[in-house]
């Protein structure tokens, strides 16, 4: 099947905005299926989460549409979930999370409710450093 040829301890979910909302939520959700998430402009997760899951946060500093509290929040709510020490203060920039038991990054750009184009390699050389130790059956 076309299946058979996908890495299933390499799924990811990456969305920006109302995406990023739900790629919160597919990690708090799916956690023993995915890899990694990476939302962008959103926020979340509301509820308990199943476990840790690997996570890059970006956000922008003058977004008008998502309050950059919810990037910082959902940033927050990772730290706990995923066992982190905790991290004070956030600043420009991306700040990584110590001592996790999934890796956690918090980007905040200088920019509104916009996908931070400089940042899409960060981005991507987290998501394809991501793997799974055994994947779930679906």
């Amino acid at each position: 099947s076309k299946l058979d040829c996908l890495d299933r301890k390499r799924f990811v979910s990456s969305g920006f905005s109302n995406g990023g909302y739900f790629s919160n939520l597919l990690g708090c959700r799916r956690a023993g299926v995915l890899a990694a998430i990476a939302p962008v402009g959103g926020g979340g997760p509301y509820e308990t989460c199943e476990a840790p899951v690997a996570v890059w946060i970006a956000h922008g500093s003058l977004d008008r549409v998502v309050s950059p509290r919810e990037g910082r929040a959902s940033f927050a709510r990772w730290q706990q979930r995923n066992d982190c020490q905790p991290v004070e203060e956030v600043r420009d920039g991306c700040t990584q999370a110590p001592d996790c038991s999934r890796d956690l990054t918090f980007c905040e750009f200088r920019g509104a409710h916009t996908w931070p184009g400089n940042l899409t390699p960060l981005w991507r050389s987290f998501l394809e450093a991501q793997s799974l130790a055994k994947p779930e059956t679906p």
